[in-house]
Parts: structure tokens; C-alpha cells; sequence
């Protein structure tokens, strides 16, 4: 658990629909009474069909990462879009090494455009893995960087571990069933499952608006298994009501 209060840093893609990426990041926080930093990494025009992206430039993103580390010593991370290995290296070199980690690793949008364009099974990669306090893949992503035909997703979640995972907490959108069970396991090997409604629709930026909730609740003491457990209900909700404007 933290033990004291911290400010965020949302860091990801700007979509100018406000469905997706920094915008929803900056709302799940705001709902939480955090005002998030926020640090851009892609420029898009997308929506629910097609995705163009313009890169933010790796030595702009560093100089958005510095801004915001000088003038904040307690930070909570979270990240969701990153372009490729250049912008994870600035991140990796810059990162307070004290700083709590919740990483979204995003591949591809829902229109399937490809996002992180680099080799998810690098070195460089693997350490963002180690690094992070908290990983929050999909099953589909899961299974990319596992290479898994697997749905279980304790085999996954336990796969990710080994692979120097610290804290797993793997959605499971993309199963079969009228609910999602979304499976989390802590560092110590404890787990527990999450079983919540699917709703439908096309509901853009689930996993963004669910890791930022979960840094904001971190960010004010909460500990890990009550931050996802207070994010996924507040999500739930917020999907509920939009279902319901279909």
C-alpha cells in the first residue's frame, strides 16, 4: 500500500473524438478529485473505423517527462500509447525509480491500427515488464507477448509474472460470455477475480479509463487489489450509462 499521497502522470495518445487516451485518462482522475498531469505521445485522428497517428518526436517527449518530474517528487505513473522502443527508452531513462508503475500496454486500437512499433519481446521491452508495478494487458496482448493460444487467464496472468511481471491484472473483454472476468494476481501469488456486466455497444478506451481510475486511487493511499476493485465499479458504471444512450 501507499502510504501517501501523490499526484498522477497520465502519459498516451491524444484522440480528438475524447473516446480514448489522454482525455478519458484525465476525466477517470478528475472523478477521483486528481487533477493528472498529462504527457502526450501520439497525435491521432481516429474513430471507431480508422486511426492515423503522427509521433510525438522522442527529445519533445522527454522534454514534456522533465517538465512534469521537476515540479512533481510523488508521482504515480501511467502509461498507455507509446510509438515505439525510442519513446520507451526516454521513458526508462527518466522515470523516478521511485515512482509506482501502472502500465496499459496498448498494441493496436480498436480499429486495429497498430501501436507500439517496436519488438514486444526485446530486452528493452522485458525491462519496462520488470519495471512496472502494476501490468494490465488484455487476453489478446497476453498472449502476443506469451505466445499462448491460451484464454486461461491464471496461466497468462502466472506467465506474465515469470516473465518479471510484479502485479498482473489481465482483462478479460475479449472471452466469450455475458459477463467479463477480469483476473488479478499480486506480487505475493495471491489472486482474485472480478466479474462484472458486458454491456453492449463499441466502447472505446475501457482499458485507458480503467489503468488511469486505478493510478488515481493509488495516488491517494489506496492499495492495489482496492484500487481495481474501486476502478473496475466505477467503469462499469460509466459503460452502463453509455450502453443505455445507444
Amino acid at each position: 500500500m501507499l502510504e501517501r499521497l501523490m499526484t498522477v502522470l497520465c502519459i498516451g495518445g491524444l484522440d480528438p473524438l475524447g473516446r480514448a487516451g489522454l482525455i478519458v485518462d484525465h476525466i477517470a482522475c478528475a472523478d477521483y478529485g486528481v487533477d493528472a498531469n498529462l504527457v502526450c505521445t501520439a497525435l491521432t485522428a481516429q474513430d471507431n473505423e480508422s486511426c492515423l497517428v503522427e509521433s510525438v518526436e522522442p527529445g519533445f517527449f522527454a522534454d514534456q517527462l522533465r517538465v512534469v518530474f521537476r515540479t512533481h517528487s510523488e508521482i504515480v505513473v501511467k502509461v498507455g500509447w507509446l510509438t515505439g522502443e525510442a519513446q520507451l527508452k526516454v521513458l526508462l531513462d527518466l522515470l523516478p525509480a521511485d515512482a509506482p508503475l501502472v502500465v496499459d500496454p496498448l498494441l493496436r486500437t480498436s480499429s486495429g491500427t497498430e501501436v507500439y512499433r517496436g519488438d514486444i519481446k526485446s530486452d528493452l521491452y522485458r525491462a519496462y515488464i520488470r519495471r512496472s508495478d502494476l501490468f494490465t494487458p488484455n487476453l489478446i496482448e497476453a498472449q502476443a507477448w506469451l505466445d499462448s493460444t491460451s484464454f486461461d487467464a491464471a496461466d497468462l496472468a502466472s506467465g506474465l509474472q515469470l516473465n518479471g511481471a510484479r502485479r498482473v491484472l489481465l482483462k478479460g473483454g475479449h472471452s466469450d460470455g455475458e459477463s467479463i472476468d477480469d483476473f488479478f494476481i499480486d506480487e505475493d501469488g495471491t489472486s482474485r477475480i472480478f466479474r462484472h456486466e458486458r454491456y453492449s455497444g463499441v466502447h472505446r478506451g475501457t482499458g485507458c479509463r480503467l489503468a488511469s481510475a486505478v493510478a488515481a486511487r493509488l495516488s491517494q493511499g489506496v492499495g492495489y487489489e482496492r484500487s481495481i476493485a474501486d476502478s473496475i465499479e466505477w467503469l462499469s458504471r460509466q459503460i452502463e450509462a453509455a450502453a443505455a444512450a445507444y
